[in-house]
């Protein structure tokens, strides 16, 4: 509902493997987990791919830390690509990678792991030890993930007014209104600190006493 289709599809496809908490992450388990072949070597990180295979070369002179952003954005182009970028026109090739960086976040750091900790107020710093990513790579997956909450609150304001209306359209008696009614009328006055009339055509509300 939320979330955008590649990072539902990277929680689905965790969820099924058993990649369920940060110690899975672990880009042995990770690669293996997803049939690709993982080497260390002392060049650029890399990947060679196939429909049905693919090998992740990660430059070990790197960090551990960036060892693993480079793994994982390497990952976005054996699971998502196709075709050789030496050979494809820039605008595609470019494409490819800006896409390839946004898995990277999402597979980094999966939602259904990351989360949870962020409820907890858990700290930048924090983040960056439990996940082993570098400070700036974790500051752009809160930024992401700072987009998709407002999303979600936008979804449900949205939600909410549509409810109201389709309540105006059924009844637009308040007089008639039920408990459920009133209560949904409350709420949007609290989170637009707006009378209801200005969202859906009533009058401002006198109600009604037992």
């Amino acid at each position: 509902m939320y979330n955008t289709i590649t990072e539902s599809w990277i929680i689905k496809e965790y969820q099924k493997r058993d990649i369920v908490r940060i110690q899975d992450l672990c880009i042995k388990k990770v690669s293996k987990s997803f049939n690709i072949g993982l080497i260390f070597h002392r060049y650029r990180s890399e990947c060679i791919h196939e429909m049905d295979f693919g090998v992740i070369y990660v430059n070990e002179l790197k960090p551990h830390a960036q060892q693993r952003v480079e793994f994982f954005h390497e990952m976005g182009h054996v699971l998502k690509h196709y075709g050789d970028q030496k050979t494809m026109p820039d605008t595609f090739m470019r494409l490819q990678e800006q896409q390839a960086e946004t898995f990277s976040l999402y597979a980094a750091m999966p939602l259904h792991i990351l989360e949870p900790l962020l409820d907890n107020g858990i700290s930048i710093k924090e983040i960056t030890d439990l996940f082993d990513l570098p400070e700036y790579f974790v500051r752009k997956r809160l930024a992401q993930l700072d987009r998709l909450y407002l999303r979600r609150r936008s979804y449900k304001k949205q939600k909410l007014i549509e409810d109201i209306t389709i309540t105006y359209r059924q009844s637009y008696d308040p007089s008639k209104w039920s408990d459920e009614t009133w209560r949904i009328m409350d709420q949007l006055k609290k989170q637009t600190n707006k009378e209801v009339i200005n969202h859906v055509g009533l009058l401002r509300r006198n109600r009604r006493t037992s």
